[in-house]
C-alpha cells in the first residue's frame, strides 16, 4: 500500500525521517514536500498534492499537524484509489491554544522577523518536541528550519489561523484514524473533539507523546498505522 504523507509547518518532509526508518516494507512511502520559498494557501497546495496522487495503486493519505487540513481537502475530492486518511496530532480550525492568540494581531513582517531567530531549546522542547526530547531532533529541528523562508513559515502561520476544513471534512468518506499526542500543547482535545463532532465513526489512538508524535514515537505510530491499514483491506477504493 502506497503511503502518502504531508508534512507539517516545515513543508519539507525531512521530519518524517525517524518515522520512514520503521515503516513496515508493505508500506510504501512517497513524502510530498511544499515550496521553502514561495508560499502557498491550502487551496493553492491541493493541486500541488494531487498531482504526485499515484494515478494507479491504492493509497492511503497522512497529514501531519500543519498538512491535515490538506489531506481533509483532498480526500472531500474523491480521489481514485483513495482508501483512507490519517491525521497526525492535526486540526480542521485554528489550533493556537488562547495563550497564543495574540499572535494573529502581530504583523508579518514581525512574524517573519521571529522566523529568522533560533528559537531556544527550551522553548522547542516545551512547545514539540518534548523536556525530554533528544539533542538530535532539536539538531534536525534547526537544519530543517534553515531551508525554509521565513516569511514562508510566517504566511503558513496565518494559513493555519484562518483555515476550516469542516466542510470538507463532511465530504470526506473513507475511513479516518486520528493519531492523538496525550502531551501534544499545541493540539488540544478540543481540535480533535471538533473533528469526531463531524465524523463519530473515526479511529484514534492516543501516544504518549508531544506534539512531535511521529519523531517521539515513531514505533508506536507506525504500528497503529500499520494495523489501521491492514484492517482497510477487505475495503473497495473509492471510484
Amino acid at each position: 500500500m502506497r503511503l502518502v504523507l504531508l508534512p507539517g509547518l516545515d513543508g519539507t518532509g525531512e521530519l518524517f525521517q525517524s518515522l520512514l526508518k520503521v515503516l513496515p516494507p508493505r508500506l510504501k512511502p512517497q513524502v510530498v514536500s511544499y515550496p521553502s520559498e514561495q508560499f502557498l494557501s491550502y487551496k493553492e497546495l491541493v493541486p500541488l498534492v494531487e498531482d504526485a496522487l499515484p494515478r494507479v495503486e491504492p493509497f492511503v493519505l497522512l497529514g501531519e499537524s500543519y498538512g491535515g487540513p490538506l489531506s481533509i481537502e483532498i480526500a472531500a475530492l474523491h480521489p481514485a484509489n483513495l482508501r483512507a486518511v490519517i491525521l497526525c496530532a492535526s486540526f480542521i480550525a485554528n489550533p493556537l491554544p488562547p495563550s497564543l492568540a495574540w499572535v494573529a494581531w502581530l504583523p508579518r513582517p514581525l512574524i517573519a522577523l521571529m522566523g529568522n531567530l533560533s528559537p531556544p531549546d527550551i522553548f522547542v522542547r516545551f512547545i514539540a518536541a518534548g523536556m525530554d526530547s533528544p539533542r538530535d531532533l532539536l539538531d534536525l529541528f534547526r537544519q530543517v528550519k534553515q531551508k525554509v523562508s521565513p516569511r514562508v513559515i510566517a504566511e503558513r502561520v496565518r494559513a493555519v489561523q484562518a483555515v476550516d476544513a469542516s466542510e470538507a471534512l463532511k465530504k470526506c468518506s473513507v475511513p479516518i484514524l486520528y493519531l492523538m499526542a496525550k502531551q501534544d500543547r499545541l493540539v488540544s482535545q478540543k481540535c480533535f473533539d471538533d473533528i469526531r463532532n463531524i465524523k463519530p465513526t473515526i479511529q484514534v489512538i492516543e501516544i504518549e507523546a508531544p506534539h512531535f508524535i511521529l519523531q517521539r514515537k515513531p514505533q508506536e505510530a507506525s504500528v497503529a498505522i500499520d494495523r489501521f491499514i491492514e484492517g482497510l483491506s477487505g475495503n473497495k477504493p473509492m471510484s
